[in-house]
């Protein structure tokens, strides 16, 4: 993938999957997140649940 990518010889589907990959990571990272603030107390933590909620949805939105 390396040659690839010194090249930029990726195919279309080749970059969506690996921008899905992205996206996916990405939301699993802070799913696991809100699922750790939940836990502890969601009360303390519900204004960090409102940013990270924000920050997925500016992610794919693409702003």
């Amino acid at each position: 993938m390396k040659d690839k990518a010194e090249s930029n010889q990726y195919t279309e589907t080749e970059i969506l999957k690996m921008k899905q990959a992205a996206s996916e990571a990405f939301i699993t990272h802070y799913v696991t997140e809100v699922c750790k603030y939940l836990k502890e107390s969601p009360a303390a933590h519900l204004a960090q649940y409102e940013a990270m909620l924000d920050e997925i949805d500016e992610q794919h939105s693409g702003k």
